[in-house]
This record gives structure tokens, sequence and C-alpha cells, in this order.
């Protein structure tokens, strides 16, 4: 999943324009149906604004990316569409599902982080899970994931939120403000239980520090995903895990004339964690919310890496998307 440092910047796109346009149009009937309690009216829509806005995204990059697998809407998203044997309308494009895995794991690595939680949103948007299925406990924490999700969109495009949420921008600010809260109270009470646990557990032990040793040796780090950590509750090692981007720098050399030629690329790897288990003291901050409460960096560049795990993730990762590609 190969990650630009930085984004390149939004082209002119009428198609993304019109993305947007419609995005816009379906958050507003989104959360006016939260607001009146129509749930099953919030899910379709917020499923629908989402994949429009991220499809906007995309497009505004280029606009061939939410292309689906036949040639004629490829012709279509590339300009040619006058040698298509179908009409623009009849233009096919990527599912919600591809969408977010497109704008995630290459581009908006905090969107990737938000996958699990907007599982059920994915699942009702594509007719997978029906919406009368969807217990209304869920529909809040649905809720808050959409508009992170909407938001670090935004963010990346460079709109003007108040332009996208319009009159709904107080409720969105509230909301999101009130989730931060309340993950801060459920990461202090975390942070509070596990130091005692820590004690509870280790204190009475003669050979603590030995026992605490063979535990944060025992972690199997994945390649790339996850990281070891200070825990923000005893200090002790704890495992980090997220998305993460890579970016190459061409390794140069000069032959015997003093030209120069690519002898190799080196890989920089950055993690974006999301999830924090500790099993010396059984902290656990299952977001990026409670990550933020407890003062763990939004990302970091992971060390010793090597060059052909990178390559062997890329790898799969591309087979992967060339499946789901022809599975459109």
């Amino acid at each position: 999943m190969t990650v630009p440092e930085k984004n390149p910047p939004a082209t002119n796109s009428s198609l993304s324009a019109a993305l947007y346009s419609s995005a816009v149009s379906f958050a507003q009937s989104a959360l006016r149906a939260f607001l009146e309690k129509d749930f099953p009216t919030f899910l379709l829509h917020a499923g629908t604004a989402l994949e429009h806005l991220a499809k906007a995204y995309l497009a505004s990059l280029n606009e061939s990316f939410v292309a689906a697998s036949d040639f004629d809407s490829l012709l279509h998203a590339s300009g040619l569409g006058t040698r298509s044997h179908r009409p623009p309308s009849r233009m096919k494009t990527i599912s919600l599902r591809t969408a977010l895995e497109r704008a995630g794991k290459y581009f908006v690595p905090d969107l990737d982080n938000l996958s699990d939680e907007l599982a059920v949103l994915v699942d009702v948007r594509n007719g997978v899970a029906h919406m009368g299925l969807v217990e209304k406990s869920l529909v809040e924490r649905i809720l808050v994931s959409f508009l992170r999700a909407c938001e670090a969109l935004l963010a990346e495009m460079g709109s003007t939120r108040e332009e996208f949420w319009l009159e709904f921008t107080g409720m969105v600010d509230a909301r999101l403000s009130a989730s931060a809260e309340a993950a801060e109270i459920r990461t202090r009470e975390a942070i509070a239980a596990a130091r005692m646990e820590f004690e509870r557990r280790y204190s009475t032990l003669p050979e603590h520090e030995l026992l605490i040793r063979t535990i944060e040796d025992n972690y199997e780090v994945e390649p790339l995903e996850e990281d070891l950590i200070t825990c923000p509750a005893c200090g002790r090692r704890a495992l980090t895990s997220g998305s993460y981007n890579v970016s190459w720098e061409a390794d140069w050399d000069r032959d015997d004339f003093g030209e120069p030629w690519l002898v190799g690329a080196s890989p920089t790897v950055k993690l974006f964690p999301s999830t924090l288990e500790c099993r010396v003291c059984g902290l656990r901050l299952l977001n990026r919310n409670e990550l933020d409460a407890a003062d763990v960096p939004e990302s970091w560049e992971l060390e010793d890496i090597d060059p052909d795990v990178v390559l062997e993730a890329e790898r799969e990762e591309w087979e992967k998307s060339e499946r789901g590609y022809y599975d459109e």
C-alpha cells in the first residue's frame, strides 16, 4: 500500500464535482433522518454520502480511479467516452467498499483505520445486510464513524467543512466533541484500572521483572502493521496496530564512466496506529480517539524494515486489489 508522503493536489474534475455535490445532499438527508429517528434512511443515505465523497476524492486525483472493471466505463473515466459502446449514463463505478479501500490504503490512512467501524454501514449500502436487522444501539456508533470518515476525506480534499455539513455543522462538532470526551473518560479509567492490575499482578512476586520480560519477549509483531511502544499505563512494552504507508527512495551509484545507475530502492514505512494492547498490565485501547486521549502519537516511522517484506506485502495487496477489481 504505497502512499506518497503528501497527497497530490486535487485536479479539476466535473465527475468529482458532481459526486461531491451528491455527497453533500445525501449527508444532509442522512443527518435529517437521524434526528427524525428514521434509522433505515439514515443508514442508507449515510452510506451513499460516504460512497460519493470517497469517489469524489478519488476522481479529483484521477477520474479513472472510480471506474469499475469494464473497459467502457474506464473509457468514460479517462476522457475517451466517445469510443465507448455505452452512453455516459451507463458508466459503472466501484462500490463503497472498494472506494474506501482505495482511498484509505493508498492516500488517507485515517480512513483505513475506520474500516472495521464502518463495516455495518458498508454492508447496508452494498445490500449485504438488511437495515432492519441493525440494532438501534449501533446507530450512534455508526454515526460517529460516518462523521469521522467524512472529516478525514474533507481534510484531504481541502474542502470547507461548513460547506459540506451546512446547517448540521454544529451538530457534527458536538457529536465529535462528545465522542472525544467519552473516549477521554474511558481511556483515563482504563489506564487507572490497568495500573491497579499491574500492582496486583506483580507487587508480591519476587521474580516479577523476569516474568514481565518474558511477556514482552513473547509479542509476535506483524511486520509493517504493528509495532511495540511504551505502555501509557505501566511503562512496559505494548503492541500497537493499524494501517501503514510506504514511500520508496531510489539508491543510485555511478559506473566506471561516471554515469548514474539504479542499484536498488529503500523503503520508508510509517505506521498509523488505531489500537493498543499491553499484555503486561492488560490495557486495551480500541480506537484513535482513545489513543489520542492516551497521548499515543498519530504516526511514526518504523525502524529496520526489510525491503523484501515490503515488496511481498505490496505484491499481496496488488493481487487482492486485482481480485476485488474484477469482482466489482
